[in-house]
C-alpha cells in the first residue's frame, strides 16, 4: 500500500509544491510557476487514509494512453488508488510531468 508521506515526498522531489484546500483536509500539488496551455494542478485531493494509504488524483488527461481509458474521470483524473506500488506511480508521474515542462 501506498502512504501519504510516500506519495507527498516523491510529488516534492520532482518539484510540486503543495496547497491546501478544502479547509487543509486534503492537497493539490502543482508547480509554482504557470505554463502556457497546461492544467496547473497536477495531483488533487490528495489526503492521507484511515487505513494508512493515500486518495487523491493524478491529471492525465493529456497522456494518449488515457484517452478512452476505464478508469480516467470526467475531468480527466486517474485515481492515486489504482496504484500497487510506489514506482508504478513514479513512472506514470514522470510521463505526465513531461507535458508540463
Amino acid at each position: 500500500m501506498i502512504t501519504f508521506e510516500q506519495v507527498d515526498n516523491l510529488f516534492k522531489s520532482y518539484g510540486l509544491v503543495p496547497h491546501p484546500i478544502k479547509n487543509g483536509q486534503c492537497f493539490e500539488y502543482d508547480f509554482e510557476k504557470r505554463f502556457l496551455g497546461k492544467k496547473k494542478n497536477v495531483a488533487t485531493r490528495v489526503t492521507p487514509l484511515m487505513n494508512g494509504g493515500v486518495g487523491g488524483y493524478l491529471y492525465v488527461d493529456h497522456l494518449q494512453e488515457f484517452e478512452n481509458h476505464p478508469d480516467k474521470t470526467k475531468m480527466g483524473h486517474y485515481a492515486i488508488s489504482h496504484f500497487k506500488n510506489i514506482n508504478d506511480l513514479t513512472e506514470l508521474l514522470e510521463k505526465v510531468i513531461v507535458h508540463y515542462r
